[in-house]
């Protein structure tokens, strides 16, 4: 399951602070400051109403900005958009970011950044275990926020593991990775095949060697297949899932080339429905 949270979210963490002043706020005085506010954002009456759990809460919150002169609108617009992905469930799931980079998170992780992400910098706050293919940006690092640590990349693949269970770990299948301390201080630089474990006694991370191989396939059961035209797709899938695929032309008879992931024990149907999202110039069928 993805939970993405939008501005709504920030409108519920800048108006719950206010709820406590205000739990004696009659029902007439809340509609009248949702009026009110509704007529600063030149806005009829009539034109929204809250169907939302937090809707008198939200009232109640408005009357006192209202009160206080404090021009609710922009208080809202000052704030920063965040963007949290959750994996609830058993399987893992890819998330992709706006700078092309993936994340497969497992079950019991999560994600979020700022919708400031990608523009002088690329941080994201991290819990639980993924996956990361991150895209190359030498202009703006890419720097992933755990609790004790923190992992700094321009481009590359590794396997991050911060929960609350094992200690953290992070094994690097390719590229480079500077690992930092909390406050961004510079400790170690990760090579591929290496592992580094945070030792939190002690402050410090230990390296080890680490077989990388397919960590995605292994780990996650998930098969990448990168730069592969449709008919090398299906062939693969073909000999994979003991089907046979009926792929239609491409439409001016040239076949691209693209990336397909997709998960081992997943229903044949599900994946050559995937397959014609990514490939949506093609028609592929199950004969």
């Amino acid at each position: 399951m993805i939970n993405t949270i939008h501005n709504e979210d920030a409108i519920d963490r800048l108006l719950s602070a206010r709820l406590e002043a205000v739990r004696d706020t009659s029902e007439s005085d809340l509609e009248e400051a949702l009026l009110q506010v509704r007529a600063r954002a030149g806005q009829s009456p009539a034109r929204r109403r809250f169907f939302r759990p937090w809707a008198i809460a939200a009232a109640a919150a408005v009357a006192v900005f209202v009160a206080a002169g404090i021009p609710l609108i922009s208080a809202l617009r000052s704030q920063e958009v965040i963007y949290r992905y959750a994996n609830d469930d058993r399987a893992p799931i890819r998330v992709s970011l706006p700078d092309g980079s993936e994340v497969w998170l497992r079950a019991g992780s999560a994600l979020e950044y700022g919708d400031s992400f990608g523009k002088s910098a690329r941080n994201i706050r991290f819990s639980g275990e993924a996956y990361f293919n991150v895209s190359a940006d030498r202009q703006k690092p890419f720097v992933v926020e755990c609790k004790s640590f923190k992992v700094k990349v321009l481009g590359t693949i590794f396997n991050l593991r911060d929960t609350d269970s094992d200690a953290p770990e992070i094994v690097l299948a390719k590229g480079s990775v500077l690992m930092q301390d909390a406050s961004g201080r510079d400790m170690l630089q990760l090579e591929p095949g290496q592992k580094a474990t945070w030792i939190a006694d002690a402050g410090i991370f230990r390296t080890a060697p680490a077989p990388t191989g397919d960590i995605l396939q292994l780990q996650y059961g998930i098969v990448s297949l990168h730069n592969l035209t449709a008919e090398e797709i299906v062939e693969r899938l073909e000999e994979d899932l003991g089907v046979k695929i009926k792929i239609g032309p491409a439409p001016d008879g040239r076949s691209k080339h693209y990336d397909f992931n997709y998960q081992q024990g997943a229903s044949p149907q599900s994946v050559v429905d995937l397959l014609g999202f990514v490939c949506n110039d093609r028609e592929f069928t199950i004969e």
